[in-house]
């Protein structure tokens, strides 16, 4: 719905509630999900890689606060690069509202502009992407440090 909302001719409501009514109205329940099997395949291989790319990263550069910082940057940034396609072919079938083939959008990026049409995008996505995943990761590595020394602490482990 929000994205079918920011979109161009996006029926210019202003209320979610007026747009999600409008949106059953015409294409019923599964209106509302149009793009989700999209956003699966993005979603799903972009939690993969991001993680296998952080904690490779922390191999590599240990596991200081500025080296998880740096870690979630790279992750972010590879993690976001490489599912790129999958997020303009999500887009284009939420604004588009269209029941397709996640191939078929595909095939038609790629008539409009080659390989770089399935790139659009990137640019912004990596100024914000890696950004935030550098905090997010490097938070939850901070406060699970602190749970494991809380925990410790509460067993007395190291106190022998």
């Amino acid at each position: 719905l929000k994205t079918q909302m920011q979109a161009p001719g996006g029926g210019g409501e202003t209320s979610v509630t007026t747009h999600f009514a409008r949106v059953y109205r015409a294409r019923g329940v599964a209106g509302l999900y149009t793009g989700f099997a999209a956003t699966l395949v993005r979603d799903l291989p972009y939690l993969v890689i991001k993680w296998q790319v952080y904690t490779t990263m922390q191999l590599v550069l240990g596991q200081t606060h500025s080296a998880n910082l740096l870690s979630g940057a790279v992750a972010g940034a590879v993690a976001a690069t490489l599912v790129t396609p999958a997020d303009v072919i999500k887009t284009r079938l939420q604004v588009t509202g269209a029941k397709v083939p996640l191939v078929a959008v595909m095939r038609q990026l790629l008539d409009e502009g080659g390989v770089p049409a399935l790139f659009r995008g990137l640019g912004p996505r990596l100024a914000r992407i890696p950004v935030y995943t550098a905090v997010t990761l490097a938070t939850f590595d901070l406060v699970k440090g602190l749970f494991v020394l809380s925990n410790e602490a509460a067993v007395g482990v190291g106190s022998g």
